[in-house]
Order: C-alpha cells, then sequence, then structure tokens
C-alpha cells in the first residue's frame, strides 16, 4: 500500500510483527549516501551503540536487525520480538556523505516488507527538502503495539546534527 509522508499506523494491522519484516531504503541523486538504523530508548536516545546499524556495524547484538547494503540502497533484516525493551524506537535514516543536498535527490523510497512481498510504501522527492544533507525516513515504535512512522524529516548539519538530536556523537 502507498502512503504519504507523515503516516502512521499500527504495524499489526497490515503485517505479523511476530515474524521478521525488512525495511528497504533506496535513494537515487548524484551524491554518495549512507543509511543507518539507530535503536533509542524511551526517552529518545541512543543509550547503546550497538544498536546502531550502519556500513561499519551491519549487525546489533544479537542479529535482531542486519543490514545489507549496495550503492544506494539499504536492506535491513528486524526481528522485533527479539529486540531488548531498552530499544523502545528504530528510527532509519539516509544522510550524504560529502557535498550534496536532499533537495537534489530524485527520490527516496521506503518499503516496509514481509515474505518479499511489500506491505507498506512511500516516497519522497527532492522537492520535500530544502538543504538538508539527512534524513528521518522511518520510525517503527512502541506505542502499546509496534508502531511506524514514515517521517521524511530533514537535517541541515548532516549525519552529526541526527546523531546529536538522538543523544549520540559521530566518532571521530
Amino acid at each position: 500500500m502507498q502512503v504519504q509522508r507523515g503516516f502512521r499506523t499500527k504495524l499489526e494491522d497490515y503485517l505479523n510483527t511476530k515474524a521478521k519484516i525488512a525495511v528497504d531504503l533506496a535513494i537515487y541523486g548524484r551524491s554518495v549516501y549512507d543509511f543507518s538504523c539507530f535503536g533509542v530508548d524511551e526517552r529518545n536516545q541512543l543509550s547503546d551503540d550497538r544498536y546502531m546499524v550502519f556500513y561499519n556495524q551491519k549487525q546489533s547484538p544479537n542479529k535482531e536487525i542486519e543490514v545489507t547494503l549496495q550503492q544506494g540502497r539499504a536492506l535491513y533484516s528486524v526481528d522485533l520480538v527479539q529486540l531488548p525493551y531498552t530499544v523502545n524506537k528504530l528510527v532509519f535514516t539516509v544522510s550524504i556523505d560529502g557535498d550534496g543536498i536532499m533537495s537534489a535527490i530524485e527520490k527516496h523510497t521506503v518499503n516496509i516488507l514481509q515474505d518479499n512481498r511489500s506491505i507498506l510504501s512511500c516516497e519522497f522527492l527532492g522537492k520535500d527538502f530544502f538543504l538538508e544533507k539527512a534524513i528521518i525516513a522511518l520510525e517503527i515504535y512502541r506505542k502499546g503495539t509496534w508502531r511506524v512512522n514514515f517521517v521524511g524529516q530533514g537535517f541541515r548539519g548532516g549525519l552529526p546534527e541526527l546523531l546529536k538530536h538522538y543523544g549520540g556523537e559521530e566518532a571521530r
């Protein structure tokens, strides 16, 4: 089902939250893009770096979250049942590595899949952004049950500003 930016819903209304899901992020543009998944706590903070899954750390401690990367694309495998209760939200992001701004992208697609079928899908276009260098594309969070929010929020300061928003900092 195609949804719009800002769409929120209970995941259980669309898929089996007790079975693995996949989050497929693809971005089309001329820059180099990095994808990340942050596992944050109830205070919306990165309290455990082991739950930041990206190019340099491709899985969480017990493989609850794993990523396969290609140029301009990230496919996350997620087992919500296995996540510790300290991880209250998964935040899926894309940031520009080097030059470029998000308004120059052709499009950014976000798909939630189960059993290799697209269940929920959203598309963001360059015109949805301005000078941002990073985007929060999707949040999967607990609020009684697992829910989803197709965010599409940009950060001008790129990955460092995005990390700071969640109480983290970029390693030097």
